[in-house]
């Protein structure tokens, strides 16, 4: 069972993953908490853009989503605990 925490909203606030050993439960758990709070990707919301970025030490995937009635969403997933782990 994944637990988020944060808003997302930016560096400062950004949603981390607790349950999470590697990046495919990772990438899965990213898509999830969208899912649960936006609804069907292709339907309700779709992928914009996916950025890696290192700021401050941390490791984060930045997700641009496209919501069904055109207001964009930036997410802030901070993945530094499971980056790089397989």
């Amino acid at each position: 069972m994944f637990i988020y925490k944060g808003k997302g909203d930016s560096f400062d606030d950004p949603i981390i993953i607790e349950n999470v050993s590697d990046e495919f439960f990772g990438i899965k758990a990213m898509y999830r908490y969208i899912e649960q709070n936006f609804g069907v990707q292709g339907k309700d919301w779709k992928l914009v853009s996916q950025t890696l970025i290192c700021h401050k030490d941390r490791w984060y995937d930045i997700l641009v989503i496209q919501l069904s009635n055109g207001e964009e969403k930036k997410l802030h997933f901070d993945i530094t605990n499971y980056y790089e782990k397989w």
